[in-house]
């Protein structure tokens, strides 16, 4: 099978089984980086759409509220022990 970009239309490779000569579609390697660029775009603004909608007063998303106390390094008056 031939594969075809869906974005540009070039042809950029042959796929199993070989002497199937119809066309099959994906992503070149050219078209790649821009097409993730805007997925991750698509997904940043949904977040903060989400959290437009789900977020509790005051606009903090909750993963950008951070706990008080570290687990790892602080004791339970959050002093910091220094170890890790």
């Amino acid at each position: 099978m031939i594969q075809v970009c869906y974005i540009c239309w070039k042809t950029y490779g042959e796929k199993e089984p070989l002497n199937d000569k119809s066309h099959t579609h994906g992503i070149c390697e050219a078209c790649f980086p821009g097409e993730m660029e805007k997925i991750d775009k698509i997904k940043k603004e949904r977040a903060a759409r989400r959290c437009e909608r789900d977020c509790p007063p005051g606009g903090e998303s909750l993963l950008e509220l951070k706990a008080e106390v570290d687990p790892v390094t602080d004791d339970k008056e959050g002093r910091g022990s220094g170890e890790l």
